[in-house]
């Protein structure tokens, strides 16, 4: 590949990335089921906890189908999956139609998952451009975040004509990332498979590489943790909201607001790379996951809702930090298998805890829950900053 050809991958990533999920979803999610799907909390907790089985199950399998066939391929059927279940999503009523939208856009996510990290990366190595990878992440990212911030005070307008109107509005944006996506060049890699017995054979084989090597189980435990907390903290925002007697029109202020600072994290993420600052990272990461939960839990007053800027910034700061980690260290003919490995765990951690959160909350006070969570999460990051090794580039 020449470096026209790269810059058009990186051009077609950014698009794909900003582009990649409806901005208008975030702030009225919850409320949508809840009306629109006729679902109480404890279900919507349930659906969900289902929804990541499924999804842990289809993840890996997706990533060695895209590292064999090609990741452009399958980032262009995710999408397409991924349309059709939003527009089920959009257009369906009741709880059969939220299971069947939301357990499809989960399979086209899983699609992508991996295949478009996987594409950049081995794209920027062929002209030794790697150094570049986490900036690129993180400005996709932004974008993505900037997009759902301004999409947030949008939403409760859009909500007051009709409470479909955001998600229907949010369709055109996933044409935009098919669109981008049909624009990638698929970038040669190490090893091309010919048959699924040898596929499989290197399934197995990135099995090992992720579960062998310490460093790389050390980041697949740090992203579980990273993931968890972004899903407990999403599902807590309204019941929050509304612990605290928040008026539903400043819901999509909140949002707004959050998404400002998640821009920032994730755009000037890379200015922390080098060993020294990539612990410096770990240890803002495992404050800013913990500490929120603790004082919204300590203190449930309108004033602790500024806590969830320390997720925010979680939020657009840790994926870039975590893809440059990760795949650093994995080999190009299996990266988008690893990484679906890594998804997959992440989506594991995450069924497990959001169904023990699921039963807690319908015993304890949300409060209660919320400290509980802090406590947990600080332990663990504890441990991860002790155990942390950074590995000589």
């Amino acid at each position: 590949m020449n470096n026209a050809t790269i810059d058009r991958n990186i051009r077609a990533y950014r698009t794909f990335s900003i582009f990649r999920t409806s901005p208008f979803l975030g702030p009225i999610l919850i409320l949508y089921i809840t009306e629109i799907g006729h679902m109480s909390l404890s279900e919507i907790y349930l659906m969900e906890s289902i929804v990541l089985i499924v999804t842990f199950f289809v993840e890996i399998p997706t990533g060695a189908i895209a590292d064999m066939i090609g990741r452009k391929s399958m980032i262009m059927f995710g999408t397409v999956v991924d349309f059709l279940g939003m527009s089920i999503f959009a257009f369906g009523e009741g709880p059969t139609a939220m299971w069947v939208g939301n357990i499809t856009v989960m399979i086209g996510m899983a699609c992508v998952s991996g295949a478009d990290i996987s594409l950049l990366h081995d794209s920027l190595a062929q002209q030794n451009r790697g150094h570049m990878f986490r900036k690129i992440v993180g400005q996709g990212s932004a974008g993505m975040i900037a997009l759902e911030t301004f999409g947030a005070l949008a939403t409760g307008f859009l909500a007051t004509i009709h409470l479909r109107l955001p998600i229907i509005a949010g369709l055109p944006f996933l044409i935009i990332s098919l669109v981008s996506a049909c624009t990638f060049i698929e970038p040669p890699v190490t090893q091309k498979y010919t048959c699924m017995r040898t596929r499989l054979k290197d399934i197995a084989e990135g099995g090992r590489i992720a579960f062998r090597n310490t460093h790389v189980l050390w980041i697949i435990g740090f992203s579980c943790l990273v993931s968890i907390v972004m899903k407990i903290s999403f599902f807590s925002y309204n019941p929050y909201f509304q612990e605290v007697r928040l008026d539903l029109p400043l819901y999509g202020v909140v949002l707004f607001i959050a998404g400002g600072i998640s821009w920032v994290g994730s755009r000037f993420s890379h200015h922390m790379d080098g060993h020294k600052r990539e612990r410096i990272s770990i240890i803002l990461l495992v404050t800013v996951l913990s500490l929120p939960f603790l004082l919204m839990g300590l203190f449930p007053t309108k004033t602790s809702i500024l806590c969830i800027s320390g997720f925010a910034l979680a939020r657009g700061f840790a994926p870039p930090l975590i893809a440059e980690l990760f795949n650093r260290e994995i080999p190009s003919a299996s990266r988008s298998t690893i990484n679906s490995v890594k998804s997959s765990a992440s989506l594991l951690a995450q069924t497990i805890t959001l169904g023990v959160y699921g039963l807690a909350i319908g015993v304890y006070p949300l409060t209660v829950c919320l400290i509980g969570c802090g406590v947990l999460v600080c332990s663990v990051g504890i441990y991860l900053i002790h155990t942390y090794r950074p590995k000589t580039r």
